[in-house]
């Protein structure tokens, strides 16, 4: 009888250590589509739209179309993936990213150390939305938190009126609204 029950009991430890070993043997998923965290190569000079004039001849977007700018610091919701895209010194050439399929929203804020006003404007590759900020000198700020991004190239240009441009420009890109 003790046999049986011994026989019993270990026939049942072995089960469950087989459950066990398949579910700890388990391949685990990955995204291949998760984009990399890789520095910027550096934004190429673009001006702020094709007749060189500034953001007051931009096209404005349709009610239903276009980011939705929200500004401020967000609403305290924790992204599951976010990450600095862009962490660059403003120059007079710009920057750029890529904004990365699966992530619909984004972070950008500058801070202004050119001793002027700067204006900060913002187009996507279809030229088709944009939109700027005025910053004064010394003002560090989020210029805008968009939770319906496009995918695709984005440009950040920078202008003074002294044509001098410094600051630190950053983009933070999320996989949930910010």
């Amino acid at each position: 009888m003790k046999t049986k029950r011994f026989l019993s009991l270990l026939l049942v430890m072995v089960m469950a250590l087989s459950l066990m070993s398949s579910v700890f043997a388990q391949e685990v998923p990955t995204d291949e589509s998760s984009p990399e965290v890789t520095a910027n190569e550096g934004p190429e000079a673009v001006p702020v739209d094709d007749d060189g004039e500034g953001p007051e001849d931009m096209p404005v977007p349709d009610d239903d179309e276009g980011p939705e700018i929200n500004e401020g610091e967000g609403n305290g919701i924790d992204p599951l993936n976010s990450y600095l895209i862009v962490d660059d010194p403003v120059t007079q050439g710009g920057s750029r990213w890529s904004q990365p399929a699966g992530y619909k929203s984004y972070r950008l804020w500058v801070h202004n150390t050119s001793g002027a006003q700067m204006t900060v404007t913002v187009r996507y590759s279809n030229g088709r939305y944009g939109y700027a900020q005025t910053l004064e000198s010394g003002e560090a700020k989020t210029i805008a938190t968009i939770n319906n991004a496009a995918v695709g190239v984005h440009t950040i240009n920078f202008t003074t009126n002294t044509g001098r441009v410094s600051g630190t420009v950053r983009v933070r890109v999320s996989d949930t609204a910010l």
